[in-house]
């Protein structure tokens, strides 16, 4: 009976590994927090201010409706947060990859809907697609977002939703989107026949040109 008891009970080296392990598993996880990280960008404020951040200075990837933070030292173990920016102080967010300056990408704020990519803009109609869960910028250049991504342009104020941006254009879609842009003959002769994803044709909206 003792030595099937014994059995049951953990070894002296197995609980010491155990310790450890929990350790170093508690230690990474707290260096990681106190590792705040970022990427270079341009703060354009609604006043008429403008912060830049690169070098030792970092902007945080905007998500949803959180403040924008400005990370000084980032990815070190003296990084600290400068400032938290409210979003309706702010018109636009111009981000890169310290990798790729040359790939700028711009994000607005939009009532409603939260931190929204710019894909197209025009003085007259814009184009968005929103990732709640955020977005993730690659070394190279690129744009990702995380998990489920929608598409909506806002003419004169109002919000138009389009869905899924990989989705195939359907009737329905391109009915709607021809009407709203119907001043521009052109164009929405164009996305009445045009095949393809959603994306592809909401892009097409940077020819808007009405007429008067």
């Amino acid at each position: 009976m003792k030595r099937l008891f014994r059995t049951l009970l953990p070894s002296p080296r197995i609980t010491a590994c155990t310790v450890v392990l929990l350790f170093a598993l508690t230690f990474v996880a707290d260096s990681a927090a106190r590792l705040r990280s970022g990427v270079c960008g341009r703060v354009y404020m609604t006043s008429g201010e403008i912060i830049t951040a690169c070098d030792s200075m970092r902007i945080s990837v905007p998500k949803k409706n959180k403040k924008p933070e400005i990370i000084n030292k980032a990815y070190t173990k003296r990084n600290e947060i400068s400032r938290r920016i409210n979003p309706s102080e702010v018109d636009s967010l111009v981000l890169w990859a310290v990798s790729s300056p040359e790939h700028p990408h711009t994000f607005r704020f939009i009532p409603g809907q939260g931190w929204s990519f710019v894909a197209e803009s025009t003085p007259r109609i814009a184009v968005y697609c929103i990732a709640p869960k955020g977005y993730r910028l690659s070394g190279n250049g690129g744009l990702w977002m995380v998990g489920k991504s929608r598409m909506f342009v806002i003419k004169d104020g109002i919000v138009h939703e389009f869905g899924k941006p990989n989705q195939k254009a359907d009737k329905k879609f391109r009915r709607r989107l021809a009407a709203l842009v119907a001043d521009d003959p052109e164009l929405a002769q164009y996305i009445e026949s045009a095949v393809g994803r959603r994306d592809k044709i909401l892009r097409s909206l940077r020819l808007y040109n009405p007429q008067k």
